[in-house]
């Protein structure tokens, strides 16, 4: 059953803790998995895509226990897999896992959406059987030269190499039109702190015969999802933000460089403070960094000014076809929007409130959060449960209250 949330737009002073990196999360868990010994995973929150990691890596031999804040991992040194994966809705740990458990074979289903998103970029390197409800996988790859063409996502890199330098031999792997280039630097980051040695020039080298080393690792704060937070007080607030590395792999921080773009009013240090700015619209190409489109698109909307944003193609295969829901959202704000190989957004003083639908997009929930503090009336979201997927303490804000609805 769908629950629903109003927001009551109103001034916001908040101070916030940045929640841990999702994106971190599922590479130190399967690291850990496939290491020979215990590792300590610290300030993890178990969202639903992270739930879905832990319980595949579990099924597979890992012993995983929850305590506090802290995943403790004891790896297996012989995956075995004797049912099927249910990956729910996490397309990380789908596209993470397909090279490296399709050396043993194993089949996974999932929503009806995950299955649905495309696996083109494994075609001729993995074998992959679609079924209606089910995929099985099945395959052996051995050390060689990859090319992958990368246009709809950085997954499938980033699944070769938790792979490849297990393998016996050396491989090699070739990028073409690559998008996400800054994930599959927090993958080589996230192996090198499990022991494993990557070398990317042009090319991405990759040593064979290499192991997993259990370690300690604290995941850190999360730009993506802390983008909202930061958005939340350029629009109408003061947010401090908590727990946001300013030395880091992460490529959606330069969101703090578009907010300065804008015109933005933010300060940087050991707490990222964002105030109520008069913002203006500015051209912005996210092929680096896609996720950022939802954060960026409703500060657009209320910019003085035009804002173009391109780089998005690969979002129509994610929770949603977030370039559609994205300006189904914009539009239902009162925003005029239209796409045309890039989304264009004229922004207004004062969105229009009303009923929203979350289209089961938890960063389309949270942009239509955002957008309520500007919005001339509380603004309603059906079924906001999609944002357990990846931070499920995002409603614990204060900002509105649950209802019933009436139906």
């Amino acid at each position: 059953m769908d629950r629903n949330f109003q927001f009551n737009p109103k001034y916001q002073e908040l101070t916030l803790s940045a929640p841990p990196s999702k994106s971190y999360s599922h590479r130190a868990i399967i690291c850990a998995s496939f290491a020979d010994g215990i590792s300590r995973i610290k300030n993890v929150v178990v969202s639903r895509d992270v739930e879905a990691t832990i319980n595949a890596m579990k099924a597979i031999g890992a012993d995983i226990t929850l305590d506090g804040d802290d995943l403790v991992i004891r790896g297996t040194k012989k995956p075995k897999i004797e049912s099927t994966l249910d990956f729910k809705e996490s397309g990380s740990t789908m596209r993470f896992l397909i090279p490296v458990l399709g050396q043993i074979g194993f089949s996974f289903t999932g929503s009806k959406r995950l299955l649905e998103r495309p696996l083109d970029g494994y075609k001729d390197i993995c074998g992959i059987t679609l079924k209606p409800n089910q995929v099985d996988v099945k395959h052996t790859i051995t050390p060689s030269r990859f090319n992958i063409d990368g246009n709809l996502s950085s997954q499938f890199v980033s699944g070769l190499l938790f792979l490849l330098p297990i393998l016996d031999g050396d491989s090699i792997i070739t990028l073409d039109n690559q998008v996400s280039k800054p994930y599959i630097n927090m993958t080589i980051d996230c192996l090198e702190q499990f022991g494993i040695s990557i070398e990317w020039d042009n090319d991405i080298h990759i040593k064979g015969n290499q192991k997993y080393i259990a370690t300690e690792y604290e995941v850190e704060g999360d730009y993506s999802l802390s983008s909202f937070y930061i958005g939340m007080g350029l629009l109408n607030g003061d947010v401090s933000v908590v727990g946001l590395p300013l030395d880091t792999y992460q490529g959606d921080k330069v969101f703090i460089d578009y907010i300065k773009k804008m015109n933005g009013n933010i300060e940087i240090g050991k707490t990222i403070n964002s105030k109520t700015s008069m913002l203006l619209g500015n051209n912005f190409d996210l092929t680096d960094n896609p996720d950022l489109l939802m954060p960026l698109a409703i500060l657009a909307a209320n910019a003085v000014g035009v804002t173009k944003i391109s780089g998005i193609e690969s979002l129509r295969y994610k929770e949603s076809d977030r370039i559609e829901t994205t300006l189904n959202t914009l539009q239902e704000f009162g925003v005029n929007a239209y796409y045309d190989k890039q989304l264009i957004i004229e922004g207004k003083a004062i969105l229009s409130g009303g009923d929203f639908l979350s289209f089961n997009d938890h960063r389309i929930a949270m942009m239509i959060v955002a957008g309520s503090l500007v919005a001339d009336k509380p603004c309603v979201i059906q079924g906001i449960d999609c944002i357990n997927k990846s931070h499920p303490g995002f409603f614990d804000l204060g900002i509105g209250e649950e209802y019933e609805a009436n139906n």
